[in-house]
């Protein structure tokens, strides 16, 4: 058996390795069918930039104005505020089956 969650205090398979590769499993962490999601954090200034510019900046979502300075992203404005083991830290940045990606992205040109 695993470790204990230090968020939930559950039992969990996976152990303090599994966490610092940034694989969580508590409820906090966990996605909507209650699933452990391994979070994404760029790891550096030129991975987040790739990363932005593949989702962010595509996105419905980011409708920051630099006239007005209003809108952004909440997802995006999280990312920068919290640390990837806090839990306002985003799940819509994870690890999915072809690498990261933001499970709330909606490509501008599609819409909602």
């Amino acid at each position: 058996m695993g470790d204990n969650c230090d968020k939930c205090g559950k039992q969990t398979d996976l152990n303090r390795d599994d966490i610092a590769e940034g694989i969580v499993w508590c409820d906090v962490y966990s996605d909507n069918e209650g699933k452990p999601v391994r979070l994404y954090r760029p790891s550096n200034g030129t991975e987040g930039d790739c990363f932005m510019g593949a989702f962010c900046d595509q996105c419905v979502r980011n409708t920051w104005d630099d006239e007005t300075r209003t809108g952004g992203c909440d997802i995006l404005m999280r990312t920068m505020a919290y640390d990837v083991d806090d839990p306002e830290y985003p799940r819509e940045w994870n690890y999915g089956p072809h690498g990261p990606s933001c499970t709330a992205f909606s490509s501008k040109d599609q819409g909602y």
